[in-house]
């Protein structure tokens, strides 16, 4: 069996699959900052009904959310496949994983990347004489947050505004340099990688990754269509049931071939 090591974001964490069992309504189509926003008490709830408090129920509830989904999203259904994708997360994020992944556990066969939303953003922050990747998406960006210390965040979403002045197409030269330096990383270790496309704002990497690898992209940008309405929400119990067809897909189309 191949070892499979798969980089990316919430498109392979089963993001909100459980919403529908959750909220209690099956038709629920509330975006994902309504989901955090209006649904706490629920999460909650849902996770008091298995589990005791150790300390904090708010945030053992939604950790708790994040596995589970995690444990029912696609790349569960691949054999073999170590699922390392991360809510949020870009090259930058995922270059730092993968070394560390590769450091405690050796190179794997293959290595899956996914593209990531076009809304997530990732900056270095020094700190005290620490190093911190910072990475979230800027439409949460003043939600409350406890992964990083306040001084580090702050520092990061001030780097973040000073970023989001340079326009997108800054922030698409960023992307294509950071998937760059990943490859490289990735090349200098004798690792197959195969890169997965899911987003169309993230089409201006197909060449680059092309030019730089020798390989092609697979695209996926329909993928997402299979679960979302005529007005692009997410349908979130459509998109729990299509969990095992899109892994299926993955592997008779990238995988095998």
């Amino acid at each position: 069996m191949k070892k499979i090591v798969l980089v990316g974001d919430c498109i392979a964490t089963g993001h909100n699959c459980l919403v529908p069992e959750i909220s209690g309504d099956p038709d629920c189509k509330l975006d994902d900052l309504e989901v955090k926003r209006q649904l706490k008490d629920k999460i909650v709830e849902w996770y008091l009904k298995d589990n005791e408090v150790q300390s904090d129920a708010v945030k053992e509830a939604y950790m708790a959310k994040y596995a589970k989904e995690k444990d029912l999203a696609w790349p569960k259904h691949i054999p073999g496949c170590i699922n390392l994708c991360r809510v949020g997360d870009t090259f930058q994020g995922m270059h730092e994983l993968v070394k560390e992944h590769i450091g405690e556990n050796g190179n794997p066969d293959l290595l899956l990347i996914t593209d990531f939303d076009s809304t997530h953003r990732c900056v270095v922050v020094h700190h005290e004489g620490k190093q911190y990747v910072v990475r979230r998406d800027w439409n949460f960006r003043n939600e409350p947050q406890v992964k990083w210390p306040d001084e580090v965040y702050a520092k990061f979403l001030q780097k973040c505004v000073e970023q989001e002045q340079l326009g997108q197409e800054w922030q698409k030269k960023k992307h294509r340099h950071s998937l760059g330096e990943l490859i490289r990383f990735i090349k200098s270790k004798g690792i197959r990688s195969e890169f997965l496309l899911f987003h169309d704002y993230n089409s201006h990497l197909t060449q680059y990754y092309n030019e730089i690898t020798g390989g092609k992209v697979h695209d996926l940008t329909d993928v997402q269509e299979r679960y979302c309405d005529s007005d692009g929400k997410e349908i979130y119990g459509l998109k729990l049931q299509q969990q095992k067809h899109i892994a299926q897909h993955i592997i008779d189309t990238v995988i095998t071939t």
